[in-house]
């Protein structure tokens, strides 16, 4: 799966993403993020070049997770900025589309997992576990890919084949029964 980012949203990232690696705290006594949670966002740092791929729900959680805290570092900027200065001021419009940008990011990587998850209960039969969100691969459009499942049908059990089409955004259910 692809994570599309424009120019505005990756700068921002790259941005949140800087203060959250250089221990940034932006009010006196507050603490700067974890040591694994700016694990979390050197991993995400590195993709920030364009658009980026989502192989496993595991990674698309971490990723989640990562632009998580950027989008609460940049909260905080924001909120700091406005409460210093006129929130008409340049520097307080321009933290408000830092924290905008990434926010955005943060709501399509949400949805993408919510996809994720609602392709693996159905192709699978069952919830998502640990196991399943590490190890089901979900390749990169254009892609198809077939699998068969054993669905309850009455006291029978038919065997059902998925053809999942992403590149259309469309899939097929052929059913023997």
């Amino acid at each position: 799966m692809i994570v599309h980012c424009n120019f505005e949203e990756l700068s921002a990232l790259k941005a949140g993403a800087r203060q959250a690696l250089d221990g940034y705290a932006p009010e006196p006594g507050m603490i700067a993020a974890p040591p694994e949670e700016r694990e979390q966002v050197a991993a995400l740092m590195l993709r920030l070049g364009g658009d980026f791929s989502v192989t496993t729900l595991s990674e698309q959680r971490s990723l989640l997770h990562a632009v998580a805290i950027i989008v609460g570092i940049l909260r905080i900027e924001m909120e700091s900025v406005v409460a210093a200065h006129h929130p008409a001021d340049e520097f307080a419009v321009s933290a408000y589309f830092d924290f905008a940008h990434a926010l955005s990011v943060q709501a399509r990587l949400y949805e993408l997992g919510l996809e994720m998850e609602a392709l693996v209960e159905l192709v699978t039969g069952g919830p998502v576990t640990e196991e399943l969100a590490r190890d089901f691969v979900f390749p990169d459009p254009p892609f198809s890919f077939c699998c068969k499942l054993y669905l309850p049908y009455s006291a029978f059990f038919s065997v059902c084949t998925l053809k999942f089409s992403v590149e259309i955004f469309e899939f097929h259910v052929y059913a023997k029964i």
